[in-house]
């Protein structure tokens, strides 16, 4: 499902962890400037999520570590966006699994991501 490049702003709704068969999310470059919602990490099916080119802000949800069907993450171009990815890389096939994230001091930590 992608809504990218929709001018969306505001805040994620809540209703979108009940999207559970979702495989594939993409809201990169919208406006979105909340932080990323917890119930996100109901999407269990989830291979492909692209959140990157918002102003998401805050820590990122821990439940986001239980989505290990992920293969594709992109969450640069977050400003604001603070945290560490590692446990999600603990828990994800390294092998096929591509991250992308802003590698710089205060950004999303991600030892398995591209940096940029």
């Amino acid at each position: 499902m992608s809504f990218a490049k929709n001018d969306l702003n505001g805040t994620l709704p809540t209703e979108m962890g009940f999207l559970s068969a979702l495989t594939s999310l993409d809201l990169s470059e919208n406006d979105f400037s909340s932080r990323i919602a917890t119930q996100m990490g109901r999407l269990s099916n989830l291979k492909d999520l692209k959140l990157n080119d918002n102003e998401f802000a805050g820590g990122i949800p821990t439940e986001l570590y239980q989505l290990s069907n992920l293969v594709s993450l992109n969450i640069r171009k977050n400003d604001d966006l603070k945290g560490d990815l590692d446990p999600l890389c603990n828990n994800v096939d390294l092998g096929t699994f591509e991250g992308v994230a802003d590698c710089a001091e205060d950004e999303p930590f991600c030892y398995c991501c591209f940096c940029y």
